[in-house]
């Protein structure tokens, strides 16, 4: 009504409207309604609806933030760190490794800039105050990054909320920096909480406003930096981490990407509406269902999904890869440090220099005896190439990780039109800014048979090797799917059937009428886009779509049966991303949860026991999931191609 608020019958009826199996029954929507009402006047306010739904955050203007002393001496002790000869100022080239590394990835115009603007007698240096001026800029934009903060403090507010009153006692926020690895003395706990209680909603609302942040005393001033400062490592030990590292070594920037929430896994698969939002440019509509219809370059399909040909579709295999560097033993723990590796792919569009579509994640497969290889178990075209690059995972302290580039490499699209085994040399850097790799940094332990190969054959070459294999190779089944598919996408061949079905799904709201926003606010395709982009999901998702559900939709004459499976499964998975165990973060959605060993545990725990509840809904036997492989479990069933 316009109103700004949302009345109780009012929120029934909405939430009856979203299909949300959990809250067809009205008691359980009342009881999230009365959740919601914080100030208990049988009504939700836009504000009271944010707090607990508004996962975007909000991206602070930090001129006024006072970044504390600590933070001075840190970016002292970074400067100092990187000045080797002690003179008070930094070369163009150390300012460029220093800003590479903490994440800025800087282009060679953005360095001129730099150096034009603060580079005063033009000698290719700058001062200790000039390089303050520029990492105090990085540090507030970073720390006013707010969306990880609000997520998992609304998320750990809920679970310390005991009495639904939307207040918590000094004890009970202490409990909740706690959880999180929030360290707070008693006297900046005291500050947050002077009125002996502290109200939820207040408080991340104060710490989403920035206005009286210049007004804070010094005590209140420091708890606030303390919980910004929220899972991010100061630039001076992100920079020591990778003095020990090989010197191509960079911040992964397809994990920087994903955190500005860009080049998602499920980017692509998300319909996208005309300019007029009328019509959708990548879903159209098959509306003579029960003829079936053929795509040029495809088999006959008999789908909601109106079928187009691809102009490039291939299958790419991923070999091995050889001479990826890793840092030496000497200073790293790598049994305890290097916990894990995986490719990403993505496109890329040279000519404007940006990324494009989604990206996927292939798991890499390392052996010690093989410490420098990797190997898979799973607008103008002229200028669009696939990105891979090589990610690894270090461990700092109990918790962190830093996600490495460690090396990456391209095909351009056009040479994908053919049948044949491609060698690709690895670089350093990233697409925009390349650097070599120094094969000093390639580390090439062998060990017996081994050894005498490595003797005769002498230099590793940084490589990776893939397999190409053209559309007109395809299997038909492979070659009719790829047909219904968006227009530019990456993926995953084996989790083909269920991106099929999601999008089945979707054509089939579009033939029922459904408008526009209904279908890009449908809870099932939200849930599927949160599995795709959730990697401790994802792979063993599409695994067991295929050992379940695949096999039983062969001989379907509609693709009806297919989407009941499909939404049975979304009702499941929507809870289990509800769930506050599962800690899923809208903020972050392609997190890693390596360096929670706890969160790990609980998530393959809730996750399997999320695939057993699904297995009774589509009526699944004991024998039949023996025979499948479900009690084994899945993490070594898909490989990638």
């Amino acid at each position: 009504q316009g109103l700004g608020k949302i009345t109780l019958d009012v929120f029934i009826d909405k939430v009856g409207r979203l299909g949300i199996q959990h809250l067809a029954d009205r008691q359980k929507a009342e009881s999230l309604f009365n959740y919601l009402d914080a100030n208990r006047s049988n009504s939700i306010s836009k504000q009271e609806f944010q707090i607990i739904f508004d996962e975007a955050g909000q991206e602070l203007q930090g001129n006024n933030v006072n970044l504390g002393s600590n933070m001075q001496q840190e970016i002292y002790k970074l400067f100092k760190e990187i000045d080797a000869n002690n003179d008070g100022s930094i070369a163009r080239e150390e300012l460029v490794h220093c800003l590479s590394v903490v994440g800025s990835n800087p282009s060679t115009e953005e360095i001129d800039a730099i150096f034009n603007q603060f580079d005063v007698d033009k000698d290719g240096r700058i001062s200790y105050e000039e390089f303050r001026i520029l990492m105090e800029r990085k540090l507030k934009k970073d720390i006013l990054q707010m969306e990880q903060l609000l997520s998992d403090l609304r998320y750990e507010f809920r679970k310390a909320d005991i009495n639904n009153d939307r207040q918590l006692a000094p004890n009970q926020l202490q409990q909740v920096f706690l959880n999180l690895g929030i360290e707070l003395n008693q006297e900046e706990l005291m500050a947050l909480g002077r009125n002996g209680k502290v109200d939820i909603d207040e408080f991340i609302d104060f710490m989403t406003s920035n206005n009286e942040f210049d007004k804070l005393d010094a005590v209140t001033s420091s708890a606030v930096l303390n919980i910004k400062k929220y899972k991010k490592l100061s630039p001076f030990d992100l920079y020591n981490c990778f003095k020990s590292m090989p010197s191509n070594f960079l911040v992964s920037f397809t994990r920087e990407l994903n955190r500005m929430k860009e080049n998602l896994p499920s980017s692509t698969i998300k319909p996208q509406l005309d300019a007029g939002g009328i019509f959708f440019t990548d879903l159209f509509p098959n509306t003579s269902l029960g003829t079936s219809t053929q795509a040029k370059r495809g088999g006959f399909v008999n789908s909601y999904v109106r079928a187009f040909p691809s102009d490039f579709a291939c299958d790419i295999t991923l070999k091995m890869a050889t001479g990826i560097p890793i840092p030496s033993d000497i200073n790293v723990d790598r049994r305890g440090q290097l916990i894990a590796r995986e490719v990403r792919a993505v496109l890329f569009d040279f000519s404007s220099m940006k990324y494009v579509g989604n990206m996927v994640t292939i798991e890499a497969d390392w052996k010690q005896q093989y410490e420098d290889r990797a190997d898979f178990n799973e607008k103008t075209l002229n200028n669009l190439a696939i990105i891979f690059e090589f990610v690894l995972f270090f461990k700092v302290g109990e918790t962190q990780i830093v996600e490495m580039s460690s090396g990456w490499t391209k095909i351009e699209v056009n040479k994908l039109n053919s049948q044949q085994t491609h060698v690709l040399n690895l670089n350093g850097g990233t697409p925009k800014k390349m650097t070599s790799i120094n094969e000093n940094d390639v580390r090439t332990k062998r060990e017996g048979w081994r050894y005498i190969v490595k003797k005769v054959t002498k230099k590793i070459t940084s490589q990776l090797t893939i397999e190409v294999i053209p559309q007109e190779r395809l299997q038909p089944e492979v070659k009719t799917q790829l047909t219904l598919m968006p227009k530019m996408m990456l993926l995953n061949k084996n989790a083909l059937s269920i991106l099929r079905y999601s999008r089945e799904h979707l054509a089939k709201m579009i033939v029922d009428d459904a408008n526009p926003n209904a279908v890009l606010q449908n809870i099932h395709a939200k849930t599927f886009r949160n599995a795709m982009d959730c990697p401790d999901v994802w792979t063993k998702f599409y695994v067991f779509w295929n050992l379940n559900v695949h096999s039983r939709l062969l001989k379907a004459q509609t693709p009806d049966s297919g989407i009941e499976f499909y939404i049975k499964c979304m009702d499941n998975l929507y809870l289990l991303f509800s769930s506050m165990d599962f800690g899923y973060s809208q903020s972050d959605p392609t997190q890693r949860t390596y360096g929670d060993f706890a969160l790990n545990e609980k998530r393959a725990r809730l996750l399997n026991t999320t695939f057993e509840k699904i297995t009774q809904a589509l009526s699944i036997t004991t024998t039949q999931k023996r025979m499948i492989g479900l009690e084994r479990g899945f993490e070594n069933a898909s490989t990638f191609k």
